[in-house]
């Protein structure tokens, strides 16, 4: 029965870290779109919005 509880908490946190890294990554895009306005820096750029994203959210 143990095993169940914690499969099923495991199971919330998997969940709840993917909802937050779409919302990090929606919120890097519209980030890069603001600061840039120009797709190939926001293409160069986008993984440094998303780990500020990360880090500064979660």
């Amino acid at each position: 029965m143990r095993h169940m509880k914690s499969t099923g908490f495991m199971r919330r946190i998997f969940i709840s870290n993917a909802l937050q890294k779409e919302f990090a990554h929606k919120n890097a895009l519209s980030l890069c779109e603001q600061t840039f306005n120009d797709a190939p820096y926001c293409e160069t750029y986008y993984p440094i919005f998303l780990d500020l994203c990360l880090i500064t959210w979660f």
